[in-house]
């Protein structure tokens, strides 16, 4: 017998595809040294 209040364990491949994409980019975007702020001398 499956529990009923178990999460949904079906997902759609789209959605799926959507969110590694996204996370994708993120991860690339935080890795880029080009885009950091110049560093402060003080």
């Amino acid at each position: 017998m499956r529990n009923r209040l178990a999460p949904n364990e079906h997902l759609l491949a789209s959605v799926a595809r959507e969110g590694l994409g996204i996370m994708a980019g993120l991860f690339w975007d935080l890795g880029e040294t080009a885009t950091l702020p110049p560093e402060r001398n003080n």
